[in-house]
């Protein structure tokens, strides 16, 4: 578990990367530390894990991998919003099927960023999020349909 120091004039905002490859967890984790200096980073590899810390820290942002092992980050959702009803959950994955977003929508997810676009749409994505603002279509928002906001769902 990684956290950064920050001002002690306001609350620190919480970020949970969940994600069960450890290499990209790390990865991760120091690309945001750097960025979010302000922010709590903290670390979890699996659904369990996530909720043990989500108990704990009530964290504003969770980066969510959508396949772990044990419990689905779908499930791991749907238990954290419980937990955590005003966390903004991001799922994060490889695949870009219309069902996997429906069903993140579903969890309580506002976004799907597939991990090839993490590089360029996570960090805005995120500073939205900090600032108080909705994710919008540019920025992986996801609908309770499965489409992206903004996005026409085509038959």
């Amino acid at each position: 578990m990684m956290e950064k120091a920050g001002t002690a004039s306001r609350k620190q905002a919480t970020i949970l990367i969940v994600e069960d490859h450890d290499a990209l967890r790390n990865s991760l984790g120091n690309w945001l530390t750097s960025i979010f200096q302000d922010c709590v980073i903290l670390q979890a590899s699996t659904g369990e894990e996530a909720l043990g810390l989500c108990h704990a820290h009530l964290p504003e942002i969770v980066l969510m991998d959508i396949m772990l092992p044990e419990m689905s980050g779908i499930e791991t959702t749907r238990l954290i919003k419980n937990v955590v009803p005003d966390a903004h959950v991001v799922m994060l994955s490889i695949y870009e099927d219309s069902a996997y977003k429906t069903d993140a929508s579903a969890a309580g997810a506002i976004a799907y960023i597939s991990k090839r676009k993490m590089g360029t749409e996570l960090v805005p994505l995120i500073a939205k999020l900090l600032s108080g603002r909705a994710p919008g279509p540019e920025l992986g928002g996801i609908k309770d349909n499965g489409t992206e906001a903004g996005e026409r769902k085509t038959a």
